[in-house]
């Protein structure tokens, strides 16, 4: 139940008035039901809850194709997800196969790992997630392509005996192991270098005759019940035009802040009488959000409908998504905000004066 001080925060939630109270699902971000969120209410929220598979940003990092990186999801998470299959391993059936017996302890597949000494040795009790959270967090990219490239070359021909009714070949596990590590080191393939942290993120930024450049962003804070928002606008040759900041009311929601701040910076930008606008946030998920049709039932949802209902007063509007490098007077003037609004037009705010030689 709600309490008095719950109740006074929600209704001070900056949503427009415009709006009829309907139905929503509060376990979407969107307020939409969907399958999925279904079956997680039904099952407890047990999905995945119990992985030891701890190396997700290492593995989403290392380039492989999408269909590998797939195959490592699915090895990795389908007994966390209650999908328990106690057959007995196709390749010598006297062991219930598990991911860890199939691609490590059964005796058709260890003996293809003796050129891989560097990699832990699997126990017995030894979980397949486990194990490869340890060969992805320790060890060099090239050993790591290595043991993904025979663990899948190992579940195609597993795949090929049991469904095909192909001979198990330790030559053909080999030969396509080594098939894959060409291709994923074919400079045809890895043609893109990585990005210069020197370049400024500024020379993407969107060129449009006459538009007013606004970089937004927002802060919440666990201490806090406001959320605060700011503004920092240059014009298409990076010449100052003003700055604001302001306190929110957004229940610790940082998504529900950060398109706070979009509204806020487009409200601000009609009474100025900007009318061509390009706005850079942060949050890539509101940028999305602007930019899609899908029906949005959420407090959020609410926000920006609004800030797309205000677009009509202007010429053109573009929202843009940027990395945080590119946005860091914008955020630092939402940190360092502390009470209601203020708005700057000759000067910086004093508060972010010192990261100006920086961007």
């Amino acid at each position: 139940m709600f309490c008095t001080r719950d109740i006074e925060l929600i209704m001070k939630i900056p949503l427009s008035l415009s709006f009829h109270d309907q139905w929503c699902w509060r376990d979407d971000l969107r307020g939409v039901y969907a399958v999925k969120h279904g079956y997680k209410l039904l099952t407890g929220y047990a999905t995945n809850l119990n992985s030891q598979f701890t190396a997700w940003p290492r593995l989403w990092k290392l380039g492989l194709p999408l269909k590998i990186l797939n195959f490592v999801w699915t090895c990795t998470t389908l007994s966390c997800r209650g999908v328990n299959i106690d057959i007995l391993c196709p390749l010598y059936r006297l062991h219930p196969e598990t991911p860890v017996h199939i691609f490590r302890h059964c005796q058709y597949t260890c003996d293809l790992w003796d050129n891989y000494s560097a990699l832990p040795i699997t126990a017995l009790d030894d979980t397949f997630e486990g194990w490869l959270s340890c060969v992805l967090s320790g060890h060099d990219e090239q050993l790591i392509h290595a043991c993904v490239a025979l663990c899948y070359s190992i579940w195609m021909n597993r795949n090929d005996m049991v469904f095909n009714h192909k001979a198990w070949s330790t030559n053909e596990v080999m030969r396509m192991t080594t098939l894959f590590l060409n291709e994923w080191n074919s400079p045809l393939i890895n043609n893109v270098e990585p990005a210069d942290p020197n370049i400024r993120h500024h020379n993407s930024f969107v060129q449009e005759n006459g538009s007013v450049h606004i970089h937004v962003d927002a802060a919440v804070f666990s201490d806090k019940v406001e959320g605060f928002i700011s503004a920092i606008v240059h014009d298409g040759d990076r010449r100052f035009l003003g700055a604001r900041s302001d306190s929110v009311r957004c229940l610790h929601d940082p998504i529900l802040a950060e398109a706070t701040t979009v509204k806020e910076a487009l409200s601000w930008a009609k009474d100025c009488g900007w009318q061509k606008l390009v706005i850079y946030s942060d949050c890539q998920l509101v940028c999305t959000m602007l930019r899609t049709s899908s029906p949005n039932l959420s407090y959020t949802g609410y926000v920006l409908r609004d800030c797309l209902s205000l677009k009509r007063h202007f010429v053109y509007v573009s929202f843009q998504f940027v990395p945080r490098s590119a946005n860091t007077l914008a955020h630092a003037l939402a940190r360092a905000t502390t009470s209601g609004p203020s708005t700057w037009f000759t000067t910086y705010p004093t508060c972010i004066q010192h990261l100006l030689i920086h961007d």
